[in-house]
């Protein structure tokens, strides 16, 4: 039950938040007026909420979500501050709070 209640509480601060609502649609403003991209990585992605919105915004083939702690949807476990990513292996990089 906790856990369903915790993916519920989620889902609606992603989504129905004010804050989360004007960070989603710059995000899709922004990259929306520059060229595709083929990687993206977000630092802190958590439990990946922004990947459908980055992948789609930056027209990208490969999202990278990478966190300190693990869950489902970390593809990297790594601290921001070590990162393991060689210089130019990705276009975008990004990092939400």
């Amino acid at each position: 039950m906790i856990k369903y209640i915790t993916k519920l509480y989620r889902l609606y601060s992603f989504y129905i938040s004010p804050a989360k609502l004007i960070i989603r649609s710059e995000v899709i403003r922004f990259f929306n007026m520059k060229p595709a991209c083929t990687t993206v990585i977000e630092i802190g992605g958590g439990n990946a909420m922004m990947r459908s919105i980055l992948k789609k915004s930056c027209r990208a083939s490969e999202y990278i979500s990478s966190d300190i702690a693990p869950t489902d949807n970390t593809d990297v476990i790594c601290d921001a501050q070590d990162m393991i990513f060689s210089d130019n292996e990705a276009d975008v990089i990004a990092a939400f709070k």
